[in-house]
């Protein structure tokens, strides 16, 4: 299906229950330059964050409300707060959908039910995408039968992360699989020579960036662990550089400063881990770089937006195997992917491309070849808009008999 001529007046909501900009904003941002004449608008929590600004300077159409959600662990879940304001927050979410005539909705992550309630209250369509493996198997098992229920279309980061949730798999032509899709990002203009004198690192150094948001999840402190290599030692290379960036998730600012902490007193430097500097743009910090490192734990992400902008900028990967990475990097041809948990593992392989740059050169190569196929926003925009329509075909049908039945003699 050609997304350029299928989505033509399209009106999309795209409830999005974080502030931080992260892979569902980056879809949005996509969309709204692949799919002319999509109107689309996005639905973010009032709450500090850089997401709102970025996708209005993109052009796209920002609603910011009191927005809650559920969490998958018990810790700081606030349950009765969310269960005392979920239906003013669905009723809300209906009243939107009317101002702008909505006919599908996006809903992204198993646990955020309200953008689908207040869908199907609304007669729109519903796509939900499950798009990262955060949820305990046991909230997955809980969760899906509603899933289902509420959903026209199942879309999933990858088609083996759908083996990961129950029943996702049993809907015949009504599950999606996709890769993120990667942007062209206008970089700041400063070199790699000029970002690296800004990021503290000498011209000389092997340098090891990883980035994502600040959690736990991302698994940093076991990075930083597999790094810890001897400064000089005879069968390992000069321990490389480490720069790890990203956004403070709310919650989490205690993790963030115990990490910049720790790296400092391994021998990183008191600049090792922080937000990204000021005039500079991940674009910026991929090529200043030698190795992307990924080392979330294994309940944690699906194919991770960042790893496919690294493989783009021909860096070299050093993945956990989570998710569904395995569908987007090959196993020593366009990176290399280790068992997460496993440091002496990404140890190894960290300790092996620092020492080999005509290796990390040719990884990178062959990384940015595959990478510029899986990745591409008119591939992505593809599969969004077949499900988009999947939908509003789903939901005509279900109308149509609503009507039927309405009108038959009691």
């Amino acid at each position: 299906m050609n997304a350029e001529s299928e989505a033509c007046c399209l009106r999309v909501l795209s409830v999005i229950h974080s502030s931080t900009y992260g892979g569902p904003h980056n879809q949005a941002v996509a969309l709204a330059s692949s799919v002319p004449g999509l109107d689309l608008t996005v639905v973010l929590p009032a709450e500090p964050g850089d997401g709102a600004s970025r996708l209005r300077s993109a052009g796209i159409d920002v609603v910011e409300m009191d927005l809650r959600r559920p969490r998958a662990s018990l810790r700081n879940q606030g349950l009765f707060d969310l269960a005392r304001n979920y239906p003013a927050q669905v009723r809300n979410l209906a009243s939107l959908i009317d101002e702008k005539q909505i006919d599908v909705v996006e809903v992204h992550g198993l646990l955020n039910l309200d953008g689908a309630i207040a869908a199907r209250l609304r007669g729109s369509g519903v796509v939900w995408q499950l798009i990262d493996t955060r949820p305990p198997v046991v909230l997955r098992w809980a969760m899906m039968p509603f899933v289902i229920a509420l959903s026209d279309v199942i879309m999933t980061t990858g088609a083996s992360l759908a083996t990961q949730y129950p029943g996702a798999r049993l809907r015949p032509g009504r599950q999606i699989s996709f890769v993120p899709p990667v942007l062209a990002r206008d970089t700041t203009g400063a070199g790699r020579s000029e970002t690296r004198l800004r990021l503290g690192v000498e011209s000389d150094e092997t340098l090891v960036v990883a980035i994502g948001n600040l959690n736990p999840q991302k698994g940093f402190d076991r990075l930083i662990e597999a790094l810890c290599w001897p400064t000089e030692t005879a069968n390992l290379p000069q321990r490389p550089a480490l720069r790890i960036r990203g956004a403070v998730q709310a919650g989490h600012a205690d993790y963030a400063s115990l990490l910049s902490r720790h790296a400092a007193a391994k021998g990183f430097g008191d600049r090792a881990v922080g937000h990204l500097e000021a005039g500079l743009d991940v674009a910026d910090l991929l090529g200043a770089a030698d190795i992307f490192a990924l080392s979330s734990t294994g309940l944690s992400e699906g194919i991770p937006t960042v790893v496919l902008e690294a493989m783009t900028h021909g860096l070299a990967v050093v993945a956990t195997k989570v998710g569904a990475i395995q569908e987007v990097i090959s196993d020593g041809h366009s990176g290399f992917l280790v068992d997460p948990g496993d440091s002496a593992a990404l140890r190894q392989c960290l300790a092996a491309l620092a020492a080999d740059p005509a290796r990390r050169l040719a990884v990178g190569r062959v990384a940015a070849q595959e990478a510029a196929t899986l990745s591409s926003p008119e591939r992505f925009a593809s599969a969004v808009v077949e499900s988009w329509r999947l939908a509003m075909t789903l939901t005509a049908r279900r109308a149509n008999r609503h009507k039927r039945s309405s009108r038959a003699p009691r």
